[in-house]
């Protein structure tokens, strides 16, 4: 089964995951190397391009939307993200009674996207860009922060904070967070199976919460 974790930055996404793979042997968390989408549309065309047709009339609404501080390249940045994770994704193989763990998936790379804009698109619009990409199925385990402790997390990272939130000011970052807040609540709503851990919680006893709840959806045999 592919999972995918989901969650503001600083929440401890990447803490979990490991936590997770340390103490489940049948959890292994999806290696993804980033190429340019040039490079991906001269060496795999017939993956790389359909793709990039069905992502280009939400990658659109970069062109429509505003965010203080942030240049349009920065806000469309998760794009070539989701084409690489979606590639890798296809190349994967899965196991009968193993999770295959991505660190950042669909759900992820659509908060980071959506919440970069100073004013959210409809819920109705995001469920829409969900379920464009229904076929590219992946478990999600939310981890819920309050975005003034994620934020505070983040910016006290040893890797600082993702390079395109790095320019922004305090009450720009303080924003895309709240929002981040926001779009997370609508992927909840929208979202089949899902688990939800506190990102509050030790990552050993969040880690051995996703495992057990993992197992109750039939994802560990």
């Amino acid at each position: 089964m592919f999972v995918q974790l989901v969650g503001l930055p600083g929440c401890g996404k990447s803490t979990l995951a490991a936590a997770l793979e340390r103490i489940e042997p049948r959890v292994r968390r999806v290696p993804v190397t980033y190429r340019r989408l040039g490079t991906l549309a001269r060496t795999a065309p017939a993956r790389t391009l359909p793709l990039c047709l069905r992502l280009a009339p939400f990658a659109s609404r970069a062109l429509l939307e505003r965010s203080e501080g942030m240049t349009l390249a920065a806000r469309l940045a998760p794009m070539p993200t989701l084409v690489n994770l979606l590639l890798v994704y296809e190349r994967t193989q899965t196991v009968d009674g193993r999770v295959e763990l991505f660190d950042e998936f669909v759900y992820q790379r659509i908060l980071g996207y959506l919440g970069s804009f100073d004013r959210l698109p409809p819920a109705r619009w995001t469920r829409a860009f969900v379920a464009s990409l229904r076929r590219y199925e992946a478990l999600p385990i939310f981890i819920t922060a309050d975005p003034e402790l994620a934020l505070s997390r983040a910016e006290q990272r040893a890797e600082g904070l993702p390079r395109r939130l790095a320019g922004l000011s305090r009450s720009g970052r303080e924003r895309v967070f709240r929002n981040q807040e926001a779009v997370m609540g609508v992927l909840m709503a929208c979202a089949g199976p899902s688990i939800v851990i506190a990102g509050d919680r030790e990552p050993e006893d969040g880690a051995r919460e996703a495992a057990e709840k993992l197992a109750v959806l039939g994802a560990l045999s």
